[in-house]
């Protein structure tokens, strides 16, 4: 009878540490938590320091605004998300998003051309990218905001 009890005992701590485990170590994150807040074209998030850059990107949402795409990129190898556009002019900028606690990444451009925000952690969760025009609205009176779908 001691002994049936004490194997369910061992049964029940041997689930209970592959239970933790299963939820303490995020299945293939890579290196998302060492990318957050790093910028994609010259991040290397590996903590060992080898040369990981997060060049294998793609494009996952877009949303046309004013002159191009604003887009979110997603990296698999540093499971991170950012936001790219192509703006147009002075103050414009871009936002990329994580939905579940809402932390946030903003770059604003001093002129035209190429802008995107450093890269969110987005191991297990969902964001989404923004752009601003601030001269966006009819005759530029106001700023027009848009938004990807989250990924």
């Amino acid at each position: 009878m001691v002994e049936a009890y004490s194997k369910r005992w061992v049964m029940l701590l041997l689930f209970a540490v592959f239970a933790v485990t299963l939820v303490a170590v995020p299945q293939g994150s890579a290196y998302a938590a060492e990318c957050d807040g790093q910028w994609p074209d010259s991040a290397s998030c590996n903590p060992a320091g080898a040369n990981d850059s997060c060049d294998n990107r793609a494009t996952v949402r877009h949303i046309w605004l004013t002159s191009d795409n604003v887009d979110l990129r997603y990296s698999s190898e540093c499971r991170t998300v950012w936001t790219r556009w192509d703006a147009t002019g002075n103050q414009d900028f871009v936002k990329t998003i994580r939905d579940t606690d809402g932390w946030w990444t903003k770059t604003t451009t001093s002129g035209s051309g190429v802008i995107w925000t450093q890269m969110v952690n987005d191991a297990g969760v969902t964001s989404h990218g923004c752009g601003t025009d601030q001269n966006g609205g009819w005759a530029g009176l106001w700023a027009l905001t848009v938004c990807t779908t989250s990924y």
